[in-house]
């Protein structure tokens, strides 16, 4: 499998032609990459971070599967493909394959609601967290990854939603119109968008916590 690092950090929203060092097997190996934002016009920052892990993980979900990643919802069945190819071992699951499938598990979420804040202060990737403006949402997307990459409960991570107390019933409800969903399933990037974004269209239509802290 293939993993990129992004080497060239570059202003998000534009088209970019950079370059990024691949791991094949023991092996480095330079290609150009690009990453074209289907909004290319849109006006959300993306902190610089967020922005070289992102670019990473369209890097190398094309190499490995020679699959185009556009940050739209679509696409996500793509990551979680590409999640089922991983075989590597946890300790590079943790340090890079996580981080880039959740940023850009992250900024689908952001780009899709137009909603969202990364807080990336701590240099620990599990305490990265998206909050959201219109709402108490916040999660971990890097702790998603990391429970969709490795098949595990992530503790620690806040790959769970998190919200004020008195959205806690409110997003229950709406999480409840799945029903039981299978474990297999749950470990997918597709469906835990659908979680996400149930529970945030949910709050967005009765907030009743945004006086409270999450």
């Amino acid at each position: 499998m293939y993993v990129a690092k992004y080497t060239d950090p570059h202003d998000w929203g534009v088209s970019y032609l950079g370059t990024c060092m691949l791991h094949e097997t023991t092996r480095l190996v330079e290609v150009p990459c690009r990453l074209e934002p289907r909004y290319p016009d849109d006006e959300m920052d993306t902190q610089p971070a967020i922005t070289d892990l992102t670019v990473a993980c369209v890097t190398s979900v094309k190499n490995a599967t020679d699959l185009e990643l556009d940050l739209t919802q679509d696409t996500l069945p793509i990551l979680d493909h590409y999640a089922e190819l991983v075989d590597s071992p946890r300790d590079e699951v943790v340090s890079l394959l996580a981080p880039m499938c959740g940023a850009y598990f992250g900024e689908v979420l952001r780009r899709h609601l137009e909603d969202g804040d990364w807080d990336c202060t701590s240099e620990e990737h599990k305490d990265w967290r998206l909050r959201f403006e219109r709402c108490s949402l916040e999660l971990n997307p890097i702790g998603v990854a990391l429970e969709v990459l490795t098949g595990r409960e992530a503790g620690g991570w806040g790959s769970h939603l998190q919200m004020a107390p008195p959205d806690r019933a409110k997003v229950d409800r709406a999480l409840s119109v799945f029903g039981d969903v299978r474990e297999d399933d749950f470990d997918r990037f597709s469906v835990r968008f659908e979680g996400v974004e149930q529970a945030y269209r949910a709050l967005l239509n009765n907030p009743g916590g945004m006086a409270a802290d999450p």
